[in-house]
């Protein structure tokens, strides 16, 4: 039970610095939106996609899952980040000597940087309606998955870097 305890209590600890940081959250969700924006109008003109046109795929849509995929690597970066901190600060050690194993020191964290980024992934998801986009529902089902998978992969790696 206090292998469950300690994986929950560094998850929310995660959820609460980046809720607690202001500029990190501004930045967070201003930061993708704002590439997405400047990206997609900066470069529509000069690509050409196949198939773009009235049915096909434009530069927005084409752009967005790289947008995604941006974002969550950001946010490991700053889990990663945060992780260096901890161990400045002194943190890290208390938690190593903490009665548990350092797996579930691992898996807190890494939970915490994924549900960070699926947070955001599902904030830049509701403004693609704004743009006259319109993902299917297994669509949507298939991008969530996606990012919890490489939002483990990308935090989980950082932290094993850390």
């Amino acid at each position: 039970m206090s292998y469950l305890h300690c994986i929950s209590a560094l998850w929310r600890r995660e959820i609460v610095k980046f809720v607690r940081d202001r500029s990190r959250v501004f930045g967070a969700l201003a930061q993708p939106v704002l590439f997405w924006l400047l990206l997609g109008m900066g470069f529509q003109g000069s690509f050409s996609l196949p198939g773009a046109g009235e049915e096909g795929v434009g530069y927005f849509e084409f752009l967005f899952p790289g947008i995604i995929a941006l974002m969550i690597l950001f946010t490991a970066i700053f889990s990663t980040i945060s992780i260096v901190e901890e161990r400045k600060a002194g943190f890290l050690q208390a938690a190593l000597v903490a009665p548990v194993s350092r797996t579930a020191f691992v898996l807190g964290s890494t939970l915490g940087g994924t549900t960070l980024s699926l947070i955001q992934a599902i904030l830049l998801l509701v403004l693609l309606p704004f743009l006259s986009i319109f993902p299917s529902i297994p669509g949507v089902l298939l991008i969530l998955t996606l990012c919890v998978f490489a939002g483990i992969a990308f935090t989980a790696l950082g932290i094993a870097i850390a």
